[in-house]
């Protein structure tokens, strides 16, 4: 079953761990049942989420987002960030240039991926934010409106119970569209109706 936590507009331009109790509170509630990957697909790196799970070896992290050698917040969301003490090897980065579109993007999923099966955990938790759409005017990505379904699509086929956080995305005329087209994506295959939107 995935579910929607809406999160107020103007979340994610302050700190990112102003928010880290939506996403990692549920983190918490879930762990007595079982392990718990979160992955962040917005622009800006999950450093809160990072630092909050950095030492906890039954939560993986993962990020996806602009390059900190160039962007916010520069000193966090580097590759070779992994984990710490009892659980390093649970942390991941992926740090990509700005302009990158929907191939690139997918290519990073695709290892976070291959990093999350291997963990094996009980539940996923998306922090889904949408200012990597190339509209965006704080962010720095190239994703299309209808990129969305595709994406939402991706992380459906892991076939692991999911739980959305919605989170940034600051380009009004877009952003329901985008949340729409990942909520179909997230559909069983079967039950996609198609892809929508054209920005």
């Amino acid at each position: 079953m995935n579910v929607q936590i809406p999160i107020p507009k103007g979340a994610d331009i302050t700190f990112e761990s102003c928010r880290v109790l939506d996403k990692g509170g549920a983190a918490e509630d879930l762990l007595p049942s079982g392990k718990v990957a979160i992955v962040d697909i917005d622009y800006h790196h999950g450093n809160g989420t990072q630092e909050f799970f950095a030492e906890i070896k039954s939560v993986f992290t993962a990020s996806i987002h602009g390059d900190p050698a160039v962007e916010y917040p520069y000193f966090w969301g580097y590759a070779d960030e992994t984990g710490n003490g009892q659980a390093a090897g649970t942390n991941h980065n992926e740090p990509l240039p700005r302009g990158t579109q929907l191939p690139e993007y997918l290519r990073a999923v695709d290892r976070i991926c291959d990093k999350i099966r291997a963990f094996d955990p009980g539940y996923l938790i998306i922090a889904g934010g949408f200012d990597a759409h190339r509209k965006d005017p704080i962010g720095g990505f190239a994703l299309r409106t209808e990129d969305y379904t595709r994406l939402g699509n991706e992380f459906a086929s892991w076939r692991i119970p999911t739980l959305v956080c919605q989170e940034g995305g600051y380009n009004t005329e877009v952003l329901g569209e985008c949340v729409k087209n990942f909520l179909l994506g997230m559909m069983e295959p079967g039950q996609l109706p198609g892809i929508h939107g054209t920005a």
